[in-house]
């Protein structure tokens, strides 16, 4: 095998990725994290406070009862 062949130690500039920095990973996790509740919760607004789960003859409700005050 000849001896003339050598591996570069460097990247090349084209091909060469850029990582996130930790930081941004966790501020684009946040947002998602804050987007996906947000759809949820207006997806859902109806039927927020209540829980209807039907499975044969057994009937499962569990209704969140609270009062708004109007200060």
């Amino acid at each position: 095998m000849p001896n003339n062949i050598r591996l570069a130690s460097y990247l090349i500039k084209s091909k060469e990725r850029k990582a996130m920095k930790p930081q941004k990973i966790v501020i684009f996790s946040l947002i998602v994290i804050c987007v996906t509740l947000l759809l949820f919760t207006w997806i859902t607004r109806g039927s927020l406070c209540k829980l209807h789960i039907k499975r044969g003859n057994t009937e499962v409700a569990a209704i969140m009862a609270y009062e708004s005050s109007d200060r």
